[in-house]
């Protein structure tokens, strides 16, 4: 149910979820940020803003699709 929650925010204008109430700014794959509070996804684990990905000897964020 929390990906449920979390899904809606990511496509909803406005968020009440936990009594913050507000836009929701997607801070990385598992976190968003309402009016200053971080609300992070329960059960859902994806790589941080700014984490390289590493394989053989390319590197890469790992936000950003390899080409």
């Amino acid at each position: 149910m929390p990906a449920i929650a979390f899904t809606v925010a990511l496509v909803a204008p406005t968020l009440t979820l936990a009594g913050i109430a507000g836009k929701p700014r997607v801070i990385d794959g598992d976190t968003l940020e309402i009016h200053g509070q971080r609300i992070q996804a329960y059960g859902i684990d994806t790589p941080e803003s700014g984490q390289t990905c590493v394989a053989d000897v390319e590197r890469w964020l790992c936000g950003e699709q390899k080409a």
